[in-house]
């Protein structure tokens, strides 16, 4: 019987969402945040749902004294969730150096800790971005990585790596790298989410910032590409469905080895095709503001997921038109204007 878990990084937008399906499901989530991305904001909102069966401890993964502490009163853990580290792909090119130190330390520091604890089973976030630029449409788990886009990126390469390295060492570690794709919406009941800032790039908190009034054009990168509609295509998966697929790890990672999974759906939707949907589903116009693809801008890509469909038992539930729609819903209670 599996209890509890720790969740680094679980106050953020993936983290909190995955202790929902923990606590949904009967786990006990024992959440590390240093908080420098995230805000314990979720966490409360998580107890008031669920009651206090969820830890929170305020420290760095690097900090094994703090960690240490935390094991004298949690005493015993049975899995560990590792989404602790840096995310933003424009900062990780100015920064590199602060994205090697703090995303590669804090996975050394923690599996180091799983290690020494006799902590077996280790979930480990990764992206779609260890794919690289030199693809092309759909990737698999044997699809061959090359041509970083960023530092962020080859944090999570080599981070893929260290932890196959580790399970091979010798010592008991059941290690799986989830390969997110792009994760949007929010928890359809709990109303926890993605914070819209003055620092959200992605497309989701872009549309909503240009809806709301907050952006006056929506930024388009690439409009005239080689794809259907001139515009990029990426499998965009709800935020849900990427905390359902933890779980199902979870359960999965009962010996010791290494596996990689694809965590999408298995489709590709264009940004101009999210624009239509999301402008059909708020009644927004949204005015654009069409500009050249960024550098080494990949054109298309989705996820081949039937290896995690037929190891893992998962698929993906929910259509990107329902992720929209929980999204408008927690920003507006669902008012068109």
């Amino acid at each position: 019987m599996i209890g509890k878990i720790i969740v680094t990084g679980g106050a953020g937008f993936i983290g909190s969402h995955i202790c929902a399906e923990l606590l949904s499901k009967g786990f006990k989530p024992v959440v590390i945040d240093d908080l420098r991305s995230s805000s314990k904001k979720n966490i409360q909102v998580l107890l008031n749902q669920f009651g206090d069966n969820i830890s929170f401890y305020e420290c760095s993964c690097q900090n094994r004294g703090a960690l240490e502490a935390m094991m004298a009163i949690e005493k015993h853990i049975d899995g560990i969730i590792h989404l602790a580290a840096l995310k933003s792909i424009p900062e990780s090119q100015l920064e590199p150096t602060r994205y090697y130190e703090n995303n590669l330390g804090s996975l050394n520091s923690i599996i180091d800790f799983a290690m020494d604890y006799g902590i077996e089973r280790f979930i480990f976030s990764s992206s779609c971005a260890v794919y690289g630029s030199s693809i092309n449409g759909e990737v698999n788990e044997n699809t061959v990585c090359t041509d970083l886009l960023n530092p962020y990126a080859l944090t999570k390469s080599i981070g893929e790596t260290i932890l196959r390295l580790a399970a091979k060492s010798g010592r008991r570690l059941s290690a799986i790298s989830l390969r997110y794709f792009n994760p949007i919406g929010c928890h359809p009941m709990v109303m926890i989410g993605e914070e819209i800032s003055a620092q959200s790039l992605n497309l989701v908190p872009m549309m909503l910032k240009t809806a709301l009034g907050n952006n006056t054009q929506l930024e388009v990168f690439g409009y005239d590409l080689n794809t259907p509609d001139g515009s990029c295509v990426r499998d965009f998966i709800h935020v849900c469905d990427v905390a359902s697929a933890h779980v199902h790890a979870l359960h999965h990672s009962t010996v010791s080895g290494y596996e990689t999974y694809n965590i999408g759906t298995g489709r590709g939707t264009s940004v101009f095709e999210m624009i239509q949907k999301f402008e059909s589903i708020t009644g927004k116009s949204l005015p654009l503001r069409k500009t050249k693809a960024r550098e080494l801008e990949i054109l298309e890509i989705y996820a081949n997921v039937n290896k995690a469909s037929t190891v893992l038992d998962w698929e993906a539930q929910y259509s990107v038109d329902e992720a929209l729609k929980h999204v408008w819903t927690r920003e507006t209670g669902g008012v068109k204007a």
